[in-house]
């Protein structure tokens, strides 16, 4: 390996601010809301032309349900619920009564314009277009960070940081421990479609499957579904791009570049092969939807038993009932779910229904993640981690991973920030009871 030496150079302070949240996502956006309404300036920092992450540049539009499993009570809310109400009260977002699979169905577009005015609302300072480099540390303490904007690098100094980056980049670079599992998640590269009859999406799935060898493409499984406010138009997410470690140059590249081709080849299949198809794409993702890269080592690991048989804990700033979901390396998709049973798809057509509990056992209503696995085992006690580089195994993070998750983790990690600066203390020694008292009061359920 070859390496260069660059000459020391001064880097231009170009901002400073109580709290740097790295990522804008909804669960970056959400931190700085979050601490922004208890008084706490913040900057959120993200690399891609708009605010929403996967929601939005990735065309994610589907969130999952805020009920408890028998679809009884409301278990989450906060900003996901308050967003949702906006949305739903203007037509870009519809709900699905009693599914497992999809909550709400939003219009992404929307989503950025919104997200932007919640930034400006709550005079945040956003940086687009922004790339995170490195951490700065004194004195062993962690001072700022190292940004590529378009006018050149600069510094952001804060005295306290969220890494909501997705992969952990803020963690990586300071060399904090960090691991991948093994195989990780699958990304999908989403797109928008005219004319995608979804009515005949079954008919379709058997076309792919039997047609994927001739356009190069291994036997897979994914999902589509409406757009609010757009008849014509579908979300199409029916491929996955394998043995991708998207926390690398290369595979990302490839990951993108894949996605679209697969997407393509998709409707070259309809065009050739199912009658009365007029299928075109007509937007593809800017942003590949990542499912899973590097994790950060924390306090707490989250564990799939942990999830699915209910435990609670006295720290909990999540509620979730969204089922462990492992899309396989190669092939497939497992299912678990909180009543004790368990799904698996073979492929695009073929499903197993089992369980992995006890016939008579009872289920739970709801599952909880605790902060302390939003803490790094670290030296820097002004750091907080926030969206999937959390710490969990395989299976909780197969549950965890999703937006309705992920934005409650964001907020969360938000209060906790205003806490530390507010207190003068520690991630590590936020009072679990005031965190919960103040994420109750900014609308989030608490239980």
């Amino acid at each position: 390996m070859e390496f260069i030496t660059q000459p020391a150079r001064k880097i231009k302070v170009i901002f400073k601010t109580q709290l740097c949240v790295l990522g804008g996502s909804q669960t970056g956006v959400f931190a700085a809301v979050r601490a922004a309404r208890l008084g706490t300036e913040c900057a959120v920092v993200e690399q891609g032309g708009c605010f929403g992450g996967v929601a939005t540049a990735g065309m994610v539009n589907c969130l999952h349900t805020l009920l408890d499993d028998r679809f009884e009570n409301q278990i989450i809310g906060g900003l996901t619920d308050e967003i949702l109400k906006i949305m739903r009260k203007n037509g870009d977002a519809i709900s699905y009564d009693k599914n497992r699979s999809v909550g709400f169905k939003i219009n992404s577009q929307i989503l950025k314009i919104l997200l932007d005015r919640y930034v400006t609302q709550h005079k945040i300072k956003p940086f687009l277009h922004t790339k995170v480099c490195d951490g700065i540390v004194e004195n062993g303490v962690l001072r700022g960070v190292v940004v590529e904007t378009v006018e050149g690098p600069g510094v952001i100094l804060a005295d306290a940081f969220i890494d909501a980056t997705g992969d952990a980049i803020l963690c990586d670079r300071l060399g904090l421990i960090t691991y991948k599992q093994s195989p990780m998640q699958p990304p999908t590269a989403c797109s928008v479609v005219y004319r995608f009859d979804r009515s005949r999406t079954l008919e379709f799935r058997k076309l792919w499957e039997e047609h994927s060898a001739e356009f190069d493409m291994e036997p897979d499984w994914g999902w589509s579904g409406e757009i609010p406010g757009c008849d014509d138009l579908s979300m199409l997410a029916e491929n996955h791009i394998f043995n991708c470690d998207c926390s690398k140059t290369d595979d990302l590249t490839k990951a993108e570049m894949e996605g679209r081709r697969k997407t393509y080849a998709l409707l070259q299949i309809l065009r050739k092969y199912a009658d009365n198809s007029d299928v075109k794409i007509a937007a593809m993702c800017d942003y590949v939807g990542v499912r899973q890269t590097r994790q950060v080592k924390c306090l707490h690991k989250v564990t799939m038993k942990e999830l699915l048989t209910g435990e609670h804990f006295a720290d909990a700033v999540l509620n979730g009932t969204y089922r462990v979901d492992v899309h396989h390396e190669g092939q497939g998709i497992s299912f678990y779910y909180l009543d004790g049973t368990k799904e698996v798809y073979s492929d695009r057509i073929h499903q197993t229904v089992t369980r992995w509990a006890d016939a008579d056992y009872q289920g739970k209503l709801f599952y909880q993640m605790p902060y302390r696995s939003m803490v790094p085992d670290c030296s820097f006690d002004n750091l907080l981690i926030a969206g999937r580089c959390i710490d969990a195994d395989n299976g909780a993070f197969g549950a965890l991973r999703v937006m309705v998750n992920t934005n409650q983790m964001g907020e969360a990690a938000g209060v906790a920030a205003h806490i530390m600066l507010d207190q003068k203390c520690a991630a590590k020694d936020v009072p679990p009871k005031k965190l919960r008292e103040l994420l109750q009061q900014g609308g989030s359920i608490v239980l």
